[in-house]
Order: structure tokens, then sequence, then C-alpha cells
């Protein structure tokens, strides 16, 4: 009987419900993720920026120009999220390191 009982309590253990176990090595690759996707817009942000500041720029029809600066404006949100995401990140890695230290 009391074998059955730590099998019930083993299975039915409530103490971690509504705590998400984190890995530490998946944070880190979601932290290298974003900084690659981070990267990519940025390099996306230079050369639109590039190509709109070319004099040849002023002679393109509207929808050119439409197009580059919502593509400018894309890369600059993408950006944007890439650093959100990266802190994210970072702030529940060190959340969990403090949590093995205590």
């Amino acid at each position: 009987m009391h074998q059955a009982i730590e099998q019930y309590n083993a299975e039915h253990n409530h103490e971690d419900e509504g705590k998400e176990r984190i890995d530490p090595a998946r944070l880190e690759a979601g932290i290298e993720r974003y900084r690659k996707l981070m990267q990519n817009a940025e390099q996306r942000k230079v050369r639109t920026e590039g190509l709109m500041r070319r004099k040849s720029a002023k002679k393109w029809d509207v929808d050119k120009k439409q197009q580059m600066v919502r593509r400018l404006v894309t890369a600059n949100k993408e950006i944007e999220q890439a650093v959100k995401a990266i802190e994210g990140l970072h702030e529940r890695l060190e959340a969990l390191k403090t949590q093995k230290k205590a």
C-alpha cells in the first residue's frame, strides 16, 4: 500500500503545476536565431537605403518609391521585433540561471 501511495504521488505531483520547464540550450538557440534574423534585416535596410540614395532613385516612378519605402519600414520593424525578442530571451535565461543558483 505504501508503494501505491508513493506511485500516486509521483504521478500526480502538483508542485510543478503551472511552471514551465525551460531548457537553457533552447533559449540560447532562440537568441542565436533572432540575431541572424536581425542581421539579415539590417543588411536589407542598409541595401535599401543605399539604393534610395542613388541619383537614379529620383527617376523612379511612384510605385517603385513606395515599394522601397515599404521594404525599409519592414526591415526596421523586423529589427525592432528581433531586438525585443532577444531582450526577452536574455531576461528569461538570466532568470533561469538565478533560479538554479538559489
